[in-house]
């Protein structure tokens, strides 16, 4: 099941993204993300109900998402910036501000703008000091993320997110649901 976000009349709502190309209508995020698994039955069977073409794409995750990211999670990665491959993560923070869906505009705002393809993992449920098999099973599913960094600004300082939180530099997919 393909889940995509959309704005209609001012509020943020989740769509199950139908094999036709059709959007139906399933909950305003914040209710969504509530009762995941309650929704996402909701979702498996087709209301036939469908979202007006009037409405704007949005990412599926609420305006008050934490988007933790992990850098330099490769070697080849870590090679091609001369970057010494670090004995434990390199985590950064991204707003939720800065994410954006295909087709939206991405500013230039930096002459070293650079881009990766990213796999997100997006989680349906609170994790505190959760263990492998409790943070698995709190997967909702996953997205392709363009990662789009400045990269002259990201480097100012051992903290990442100036470089990572331009408007529109975080591109996410539909959720292909776990």
């Amino acid at each position: 099941m393909r889940l995509c976000g959309y704005e209609w009349t001012g509020e943020r709502h989740i769509g199950r993204v139908l094999d036709d190309g059709s959007i139906m209508p399933v909950a305003p995020v914040n209710v969504f993300y509530a009762d995941t698994a309650g929704f996402l039955a909701k979702a498996a069977v087709d209301s036939g109900e469908r979202v007006s073409a009037d409405a704007t794409m949005r990412p599926a995750v609420p305006k008050s998402a934490r988007v933790p990211c992990v850098g330099l999670n490769y070697k080849a990665h870590a090679a091609e910036g001369n970057l010494p491959i670090p004995d434990r993560p390199v985590i950064f923070g991204r707003f939720a501000a800065s994410l954006a869906v295909d087709g939206d505009a991405i500013p230039r705002f930096d002459e070293q703008t650079d881009w990766e393809g990213e796999l997100a993992v997006v989680v349906g449920r609170p994790l505190l000091r959760a263990s492998p098999d409790e943070a698995r099973g709190a997967i909702l599913g996953y997205a392709v993320f363009n990662d789009v960094s400045a990269r002259s600004f990201q480097f100012h300082s051992s903290q990442w997110s100036l470089g990572k939180n331009g408007d529109n530099s975080g591109i996410m997919g539909a959720i292909v649901t776990a």
